[in-house]
């Protein structure tokens, strides 16, 4: 690895994810580590490797053969995490369970939640709009993804609402820390309890019906594969629509040109989402293990090496991108990674679009001029990456409901 002219020589010799210049520094490091190092081994955390090419990254996600997402699909490893479903399932496995879950994220199906969403949206913006201020991570972001999930689409009571998200929150932050083993436990033992209680409840034809109906070769599904799949859905469809949404409003306030082209044509709205999904994912690197050994340009990898693929320098490959750092809502080739691919593309796509389709049309219709109170913005970096604080001013607006 040449890198000792470069000013991140010491990340991209030693690249750590989590490190705080790498932070600090996020695209220049991803996009210098794909140009100089595209696959590169770390020390960091027990050892890994790092794909940051686009070609790479994607066949990442679509060699099964080669990449498995057993035993792990975080870096560094949580010995306290029990195997996300389906996503850590033998490949026979994993599509019994897509074939239980797939037809509650179909369009159509995720369509029918368009009005709720869009309801949700309007009480959120309602509780700020008067005031022309807002923080907008706590005040909108978050509980638009966790009110839907807990609300209406798992059924969780609103006592244990605000639990369960500080326990998703939690889940998603406590890689490597003392808490992990102890949040895990809390969240899998609330999980529990709402099994419990809906298996006494009339069925209301619900995704957690599916889960006591369904079989998986043959077999009904087992209580713990029934938790397990539960705690995907949460904590899939909450902190990354909560990142993506504050990305986006983050960028259209600095972008002051972006805003105006949205507000003059809000019939880009669908493009300006996948662009600026692409351009700055929430997911920002997934991992995979190698299931045996081979050679990667040049180098060797063995099996039961663990590998970041490395989506946001993939999203930024001017091989695959023309002028790939920049914003673009007219982009001809708009398809990026940041969803994954092949057989473990996001189970909630549909959803994740729709959410941020109708949350972008809702906040730019009512939100006017929108400016960011501090411009030095510190990023949470867990398995998603997004703002932790966004204060915006606006000019205030009428709430629309009472």
């Amino acid at each position: 690895m040449t890198s000792t002219d470069s000013r991140y020589a010491r990340l991209l010799e030693k690249f750590d994810q989590f490190d705080p210049e790498f932070e600090a520094n996020y695209y220049e490091v991803a996009n210098e580590l794909r140009q100089r190092c595209p696959v590169a081994h770390s020390t960091a955390h027990e050892g890994f490797w790092t794909f940051s090419r686009h070609a790479d990254v994607e066949e990442g996600f679509t060699d099964g053969e080669r990449y498995t997402t057993v035993p792990t699909v975080t870096i560094p490893v949580n010995p306290a995490a029990v195997p996300i479903l389906p996503l850590q399932a033998d490949p026979s496995v994993h599509r019994g369970y897509r074939k239980i879950l797939d037809p509650f994220f179909r369009p159509r199906a995720v369509a029918a939640y368009e009005d709720g969403i869009r309801q949700l949206t309007n009480e959120l913006i309602d509780t700020f709009i008067e005031r022309g201020s807002c923080e907008f991570v706590e005040d909108f972001a978050r509980p638009l993804p966790g009110r839907f999930i807990f609300r209406s689409f798992l059924g969780l009571p609103e006592s244990e609402v605000a639990e369960a998200f500080r326990l998703t929150l939690a889940i998603m932050h406590s890689l490597g820390t003392e808490e992990a083993a102890t949040v895990h436990r809390n969240f899998i033992a609330l999980i529990g309890r709402m099994l419990d209680r809906r298996r006494a409840e009339p069925p209301r034809g619900d995704v957690i019906d599916a889960l006591f109906e369904g079989t998986v070769q043959g077999r009904p599904l087992s209580e713990d594969e029934r938790l397990r799949i539960v705690l995907m859905l949460i904590a899939a469809g909450l902190d990354t629509t909560a990142h993506s949404v504050s990305t986006m409003m983050m960028t259209l306030a600095r972008r002051p040109e972006l805003r105006a082209r949205l507000d003059e044509n809000p019939e880009l709205i669908p493009r300006a989402v996948e662009e600026l999904l692409r351009w700055e994912p929430p997911a920002g690197a997934l991992v995979r293990t190698a299931a045996h050994d081979f050679v990667k340009d040049g180098q060797q990898i063995s099996a039961g090496d663990h590998i970041l693929l490395l989506v946001a320098a993939a999203n930024r490959d001017p091989e695959q991108y023309v002028h790939p750092d920049e914003i673009d809502f007219d982009r001809a080739n708009i398809r990026h990674l940041s969803f994954g691919y092949a057989a473990h593309y996001c189970l909630g796509v549909h959803l994740a679009r729709l959410e941020l389709r109708v949350a972008l049309v809702e906040l730019l219709r009512r939100m006017k001029d929108i400016r960011l109170v501090d411009g030095q913005i510190e990023y949470e970096s867990g398995t998603s990456r997004g703002p932790v604080e966004l204060r915006l001013r606006f000019t205030p607006g009428p709430r629309v409901s009472g």
